[in-house]
């Protein structure tokens, strides 16, 4: 199978005229801007019709509605089907190309280190964590700062999707020897090939690859569920619950030519790269609206749960030894803070729909109103499938207030949480089955339980097994609510 899909490897996707007059090639000239026409020319290895060519679209847009004397030139598919194809967009910024949006997963292979923390297993796993990584200006620009030892300069950070592993003819979830002596075909990024090496992989960035149980074939692949259907070969298996990764897409200038380029220019370029970054952020599917399609492509949408559990600590490991490095380290702890945590379970092929959280209606049934405590050490959290990375921040003492099918949660913890510590939405009872509205702080999701009234007055909360890898991690679960008042 060939990576690109009919598009030839250097074709123009499009030229935008926005001024009339004179027209000059900034590569070409010391300085731009003034009553010219300034042509510009950026190049990406995305394919048309792709996400990160959406990006550009809506870059080249805002460039348009700005008025600025400014002509994008976009030159899609500038790897072809070579090798390190994520990687000849930034080195045609070195060749005549003023601009480009090249993964953040490519840069660490032309000695960018400061966006390796993106690459890391664990820091974001959802598209709501991901949002709020991009959307912190501070932390952004630290994770671009590092874009100078190529010889770029960031212009914005844009998420695409989660990235997770499509194994050939799987229908049980990953495991940490699924990928034992399998070659994996990944784009070439380090970082995420340290990944799939721990995992017991063999990545290999293929652009033409037939799949198959052959020791010299591809049997597993680094993808987004969104590109899995697409995939030669069937069926593939894809767990959901355990991503390598978030894709995130760099924009990123010429360090040169954004030197020439007049100050009026310059704004009007990193103002187009901020309209950019909202209009991805309102427009851009998610994870969860591609599930339905590809269970119907016959693609095995699945979660690992607890099972996943050694999975998460080589993931965990991976961080660590990162973290030896006290400049990836400081940047772990901003990505984790910036991210917050998330308690989405992702949705799987067979699992019963779960309606929006702002769905689930006020509705208390036999739960008696109250404030309920349960207080969690790193034990409880293991024995509760909690994955060891999750576990420093998840201790402590929880207090819920039940009135009326609406509830809030505190966490009260020794230590400093990084993400959101308060609280609450609706719950609605039907006989002995409970749906939990998780609220926006937490992503977003319902989770559907039993629940039982002990004769102390507590509550206890259990998975539904009725509705398979529908419980999630959630505190709840974990032991009885004690009733305190």
């Amino acid at each position: 199978m060939s990576r690109h899909l009919g598009a030839a490897a250097v074709a123009v996707l499009g030229v935008l005229a926005v001024a009339a007059g004179c027209t000059q090639d900034v590569g070409a000239s010391d300085r731009s801007g003034g009553d010219h026409e300034v042509v510009l020319h950026l190049a990406t290895a995305e394919e048309p019709d792709r996400p990160g060519t959406a990006i550009v679209d809506r870059f080249v847009a805002a460039v348009e509605a700005s008025g600025a004397p400014v002509r994008i030139e976009v030159t899609p598919s500038i790897g072809g089907d070579e090798p390190a194809w994520d990687q000849s967009a930034i080195d045609a910024l070195s060749d005549g190309y003023e601009l480009a949006l090249v993964p953040a997963r490519a840069w660490r292979s032309r000695d960018v280190a400061s966006l390796d923390a993106l690459q890391l297993p664990t820091l974001v796993e959802s598209d709501e964590q991901a949002d709020a990584v991009a959307q912190d200006d501070a932390l952004v620009a630290q994770l671009l700062d590092g874009l100078s030892a190529a010889g770029a300069t960031g212009l914005g950070l844009y998420p695409e999707s989660l990235r997770g592993v499509a194994v050939l003819d799987a229908d049980e979830p990953l495991t940490d020897s699924t990928l034992d002596g399998l070659r994996v075909r990944a784009p070439m990024a380090p970082t995420v090939w340290a990944t799939l090496e721990a995992l017991g992989g063999t990545p290999v960035d293929l652009t033409t690859f037939d799949p198959g149980p052959g020791a010299d074939q591809v049997q597993a692949v680094e993808s987004q569920l969104s590109l899995v259907p697409g995939l030669p070969g069937a069926p593939w298996g894809f767990t959901a619950d355990l991503p390598l990764y978030y894709k995130f897409q760099v924009l990123a200038a010429s360090s040169d030519a954004w030197s020439r380029l007049d100050a009026p220019v310059r704004d009007a370029l990193t103002a187009a790269a901020a309209t950019a970054l909202e209009a991805t952020l309102a427009e851009r599917p998610h994870a969860a609206e591609f599930v339905d399609d590809a269970c119907d492509a016959g693609v095995h949408v699945l979660a690992a749960g607890a099972d996943g559990a050694a999975v998460r600590d080589t993931f965990a490991s991976l961080v660590a030894a990162a973290e030896l490095d006290g400049a990836t380290a400081e940047l772990v702890a901003a990505v984790r803070a910036a991210a917050g945590r998330s308690e989405a379970t992702p949705a799987t092929c067979g699992d019963a729909q779960q309606a929006a959280w702002e769905d689930v209606p006020a509705r208390p049934g036999g739960i008696p109103d109250g404030t309920y405590r349960v207080t969690v050490d790193a034990d409880v959290l293991r024995a509760g499938g909690w994955p060891e990375h999750d576990i420093a921040h998840n201790v402590g003492t929880y207090t819920f207030v039940l009135d009326g099918g609406r509830y809030t949660w505190a966490q009260h913890a020794d230590g400093e949480v990084p993400g959101p510590t308060h609280g609450g939405a609706t719950y609605a009872v039907d006989g002995d089955r409970v749906r939990w509205a998780w609220g926006p702080e937490l992503g977003g999701f319902v989770t559907e339980t039993t629940w039982e009234l002990q004769d102390d007055g507590s509550l206890v909360f259990a998975p539904d097994p009725g509705v398979p890898g529908n419980g999630g991690h959630s505190h709840i679960q974990l032991a009885p609510l004690v009733r305190i008042g």
